[in-house]
């Protein structure tokens, strides 16, 4: 059977009880980016952060972004019709 592959996307989605601001400032360290976007991630738009990631990838991508106070999902590629699942 072939490895998992996953696409990983936020759609702006905060821990229960997470500060927006401290998130948005949280983003913009893990991402190496300025407040301004990361705040604009925040919108709820989403954001495809990686693409075709294997399994390991997806889970530190999806741990990093929950210890920052955020919600990402991952979206499973390699089956007959993609699935979304979300791990909070």
């Amino acid at each position: 059977m072939a490895e998992s592959r996953f696409d990983i996307h936020f759609k702006g989605q905060l821990v229960a009880g997470a500060d927006p601001a401290a998130v948005k400032a949280n983003l913009a360290k893990l991402f190496k980016i300025d407040e301004a976007r990361a705040g604009a991630m925040l919108d709820g738009r989403t954001v495809v952060l990686k693409k075709d990631a294997d399994q390991a990838t997806a889970m530190k991508f999806r741990a990093a972004i929950k210890q920052a106070g955020a919600i990402c999902e991952l979206v499973a590629l390699n089956q007959s019709e993609p699935e979304e699942i979300t791990l909070t």
